[in-house]
C-alpha cells in the first residue's frame, strides 16, 4: 500500500454491482470495464446523472454515460497528471480536476470544454490540490490551506487552515450547513472542522502511531457513509483499513 493506492492499476476497475444495468455478479467479484489500458488516476461521479463517471489516465479525462460500459475521451483539458476530480453532486455535467501542477480545470458541459480558474491556490511549486464536492460546497486543500468555490471552481479563496494541511492528502465534505470537513493527512493525523473550515480539531484517535519502522503512516482515503455521516473509513498506509461510528472521535 501507499502513494501508488492513488492510482487504480492498469485497467479501471468497477464492483459489478455498480452498473445498474448490467447482469448480477457472484458477490465479491469485479469486472473490467475500460476506459484504456492506461492506469487510471482518479474518477468522480455525481447522484444528480445515474450511469455517468469521469475517469482520468495520465494524459486525459475520459467520460462514460452507460455505467462504464463504454467510454468517450473528453476535449484536451488538464495539462498534468490529474490524481484528485469530483462532480457537482447536483449537476452531472460539471467536473473539475486537479493536476499535480497544483491547478485546477474546470468542465460544465460534461468535458466538452474545459477552462482553467480565475483565481487560483497561493504559492508557487509543485502541488497537488484534493478536491472534494458535497451540497455544502466545492472544496479543496492545497499548499497547507483549505480553500472554496462558490462557481464551480472558477474562483477559489482561502475558508482555513487545517492543522498538519500541509501534508494533506484526503479531503471528505459532509452535506451539512455549515460544512463539515475531515482532511486526512501524509503524517497520519485526521483533522475535523464543524464549522466549514473556520476551527479544527484532531480526530485521529484510534488510527495507527508512528513507528520507527512506520513513521508517520498517511491518511490516503477518507469516505463517508451516505447514509450516516457519523460513519467514516480512512485507508492508512500499510495498515489497512479503519472505521468510526462517531464522527472520528475513535476509529478501529
Amino acid at each position: 500500500m501507499g502513494r501508488s493506492l492513488g492510482a487504480v492499476s492498469a485497467a479501471l476497475f468497477f464492483f459489478a454491482s455498480f452498473a445498474a444495468s448490467a447482469t448480477a455478479s457472484t458477490p465479491n467479484t469485479w469486472t473490467a470495464l475500460g476506459p484504456s489500458a492506461a492506469q487510471i488516476l482518479a474518477l468522480a461521479a455525481s447522484p444528480d446523472a445515474p450511469g455517468v463517471v469521469y475517469a482520468a489516465s495520465d494524459d486525459r479525462v475520459w467520460r462514460s454515460t452507460d455505467y462504464a460500459q463504454t467510454w468517450t475521451a473528453t476535449s484536451l483539458g488538464p495539462t498534468a497528471l490529474t490524481q484528485s476530480m469530483v462532480a457537482d453532486p447536483a449537476d452531472g455535467d460539471a467536473v473539475v480536476a486537479a493536476a499535480t501542477s497544483c491547478s485546477v480545470w474546470v468542465s460544465s458541459d460534461g468535458g466538452a470544454n474545459w477552462a482553467e480558474p480565475l483565481t487560483g491556490f497561493d504559492g508557487i511549486g509543485y502541488c497537488t490540490p484534493r478536491l472534494a464536492w458535497s451540497s455544502s460546497g466545492l472544496f479543496a486543500a492545497a499548499r497547507g490551506d483549505l480553500y472554496s468555490s462558490n462557481d464551480g471552481g472558477l474562483n477559489w479563496a482561502v475558508v482555513g487552515t487545517p492543522p498538519d494541511g500541509d501534508l494533506a492528502y484526503s479531503l471528505v465534505v459532509l452535506p451539512t450547513t455549515p460544512a463539515t470537513i475531515y482532511v486526512g493527512t501524509e503524517a497520519g493525523t485526521v483533522q475535523m472542522s464543524a464549522d466549514g473550515g473556520a476551527t479544527w480539531v484532531d480526530r485521529s484517535a484510534g488510527l495507527p502511531a508512528s513507528t520507527p519502522e512506520n513513521p508517520f503512516p498517511g491518511v490516503y482515503r477518507l469516505a463517508v457513509d451516505p447514509a450516516d455521516n457519523n460513519v467514516l473509513y480512512a485507508e492508512v498506509d500499510t495498515y489497512g483499513l479503519f472505521r468510526t461510528a462517531n464522527g472520528g472521535v475513535s476509529w478501529s
